[in-house]
């Protein structure tokens, strides 16, 4: 580039040299060795729509079910929500293994969580209008802004349990 003497180079130069970066950055990038680009997928994930005997749905009944580790949380990409929370009012999940579940924004009214195992679960956001979480244990569990209106929670195990308002309760800790 020929530059005058006493004159400072314009916006066309900048731009010049700016776009001619871009170009080879993205010609290094397109299959000549560079850096890969990371390929996201916006499709939602749908639910499980059985997890062994249990079909994943509103009224199921799943008592004693093994749904260890599952998904059925909200997905969030940015600021864009990719999948709403489970919607599963009045399943049926007294005794079933939770551990480690995320279940975050779930709809769980009226369910029946009795005697289930939610060590570690995240509940975060979780609607449990008037749910039965009697004898549940609730080790390390998360609950915040968790809606437990009218919830049963009769001998319930809180260790290290985060509840809806931030607060950890130590309530029937073995």
């Amino acid at each position: 580039m020929r530059m005058m003497r006493g004159k400072k180079p314009g916006f066309r130069m900048y731009a010049a040299i700016v776009g001619g970066l871009l170009l080879v950055l993205a010609l290094g990038a397109c299959g000549s060795g560079g850096p890969s680009v990371p390929t996201v997928s916006f499709t939602p994930t749908p639910f499980p729509e059985m997890v062994g005997n249990c079909r994943i749905q509103e009224g199921s009944a799943c008592a004693g079910a093994d749904l260890s580790g599952i998904d059925l949380g909200s997905t969030t990409v940015g600021r864009d929500v990719i999948r709403r929370g489970a919607r599963l009012k009045g399943i049926n999940l007294q005794g079933a293994n939770l551990s480690g579940a995320r279940l975050v924004e779930t709809v769980l009214e009226e369910a029946n969580l009795s005697n289930a195992n939610l060590t570690g679960a995240d509940l975060t956001s979780a609607f449990l209008f008037k749910a039965n979480l009697n004898g549940a244990n609730l080790t390390n569990a998360t609950l915040i802004r968790a809606d437990t209106d009218e919830v049963t929670m009769d001998g319930v195990i809180l260790c290290n349990t985060t509840m809806p308002d931030g607060t950890i309760h130590n309530d029937n800790c073995p």
